[in-house]
């Protein structure tokens, strides 16, 4: 979508700027979607605040130097400033444009950034959870993302525009379908842990359910497969293990929390879900249960059958929405008015 004559939004190349709560992710967006796109890491502990990332990245960026900042930021955002929740880092964009001058700039919530990748997913970068393929009907469109904590934003289409909301659903509590997720739940209350879908889903997760479940089975976990990675590494090839069946549980359990979130908001366009330990146990997610678990919400299951239910296969659900910013700010409907810096001077 180029504009020609017209001035872009975002003119090219747009610096991302993705921030986690200790980590910040720099990568570059150029008018060709497909190049090699230069990108480094860095800690956050070793700058005081978001200009002197910026101005690091802008030392090191080769070629063209940026002409545009879009911002992705894992908390509440009001127009230029946002603050951690956890410190006393901040983020503000009118110092950020004071000092480099960007042409222009937006700052995002993560989950807002992440549901602008839904509309651009292609088919082959998502498989159909329980291998039942549902085209996407229309209403809202929810991503459940798992990344710096677990994410959940919707996407609606408004006027032809895509308008996405942020949410806390991620903080909500699980509710247990079968008497075993019942017991495991029962267990981590026991821990005196609130059974909150980003403790049993994000951190710690597949290693709090494996904990419980083994403990539950009067065994210890194995020593070397304490860990998320490596107790679906193990699952992978022994599907019969005790890791095999933890991975199982976390499926389907993670399957009924997503669909209680879509259907909260009846979610007819579908869900999504990306991230974390997701793409590693793609195999699991396959399977018919994971998707009855989805479904199986009496006497809502009729609907819940008619809902697209996709696993992304992307890497980073966050930098790919920024980047389709970036790319077709147009099929958006961001107030960018308000929102952008472009003004500020």
């Amino acid at each position: 979508m180029h504009h020609h004559g017209m001035q872009r939004t975002f003119p090219f190349p747009v610096m991302l700027l993705d921030l986690s709560l200790t980590k910040a992710f720099v990568r570059l967006a150029t008018e060709d979607f497909f190049g090699d796109s230069w990108s480094i890491e860095v800690d956050l502990s070793d700058f005081s605040d978001a200009s002197a990332v910026v101005a690091h990245a802008l030392e090191r960026v080769p070629g063209e130097r940026p002409r545009s900042l879009i911002v992705a930021f894992p908390g509440a955002v009001s127009s230029y400033r946002a603050r951690f929740t956890n410190g006393d880092w901040v983020i503000d964009c009118v110092e950020i444009q004071k000092r480099f001058k960007f042409e222009n700039g937006i700052l995002l919530n993560d989950q807002e950034a992440a549901a602008f990748c839904i509309p651009d997913l292609g088919t082959n970068e998502s498989i159909h959870v329980g291998g039942r393929t549902i085209q996407p009907g229309g209403g809202p469109e929810v991503l459940v993302s798992l990344r710096h904590g677990l994410g959940v934003a919707s996407l609606c289409r408004f006027e032809g525009k895509f308008v996405a909301f942020p949410s806390e659903a991620g903080h909500v509590n699980v509710a247990p379908a079968t008497s075993e997720e019942a017991s495991i739940v029962a267990a981590i209350i026991g821990r005196g842990l609130r059974p909150s879908a980003e403790r049993l889903f994000y951190q710690p997760g597949l290693a709090l359910i494996h904990d419980v479940r083994c403990q539950l089975n009067h065994r210890s976990p194995h020593p070397q497969r304490q860990d998320a990675e490596a107790i679906a590494t193990h699952a992978l090839t022994d599907p019969d293990s005790d890791e095999g069946k933890s991975v199982a549980i976390f499926a389907r359990l993670f399957a009924s929390y997503v669909g209680d979130v879509g259907m909260a908001i009846m979610a007819t366009g579908g869900v999504a879900i990306s991230g974390g330990i997701l793409r590693k146990i793609v195999p699991f997610f396959q399977h018919p249960s994971v998707r009855f678990a989805f479904d199986a919400k009496q006497p809502m299951a009729d609907m819940m059958q008619k809902v697209s239910f996709r696993l992304a296969l992307i890497e980073d659900a966050t930098l790919r929405g920024m980047t389709v910013l970036a790319q077709s700010p147009d099929f958006f409907g961001l107030n960018l008015d308000s929102r952008c810096w472009r003004e500020i001077t």
